[in-house]
């Protein structure tokens, strides 16, 4: 669990280093602190909808299998965020060697 939860930190703050470089070169940059949670939430919403869309109006599914097709990205996220979780605490524990 320890694990996910950094992975998810780590994602929310490249979502938001990404979000602040696409808002720096429409020419009006973000100042202060990160709004991690904010960043996922916008992506997370984001993803929901388009899987919607095409889980609805394109493959026309039924409510069951609908809420399939809403949980798999979920999970695919969830997934996600615990390999680059694992992955940074293994660098992060890694001891550096060296002269």
């Amino acid at each position: 669990m320890e694990v996910t939860r950094e992975g998810m930190q780590v994602i929310a703050e490249g979502l938001v280093r990404v979000g602040r470089g696409i808002l720096a070169g429409l020419g009006s940059p973000k100042t202060g602190p990160p709004n991690r949670k904010r960043a996922m939430r916008i992506f997370i919403s984001a993803i929901m909808l388009v899987v919607f869309s095409i889980a609805y109006f394109e493959e026309h599914l039924s409510a069951f299998n609908l809420s399939y097709a809403l949980l798999v990205p979920l999970y695919a996220i969830i997934i996600a965020s615990a390999i680059i979780g694992g992955l940074k605490k293994r660098r992060v524990a890694k001891p550096k060697t060296g002269a």
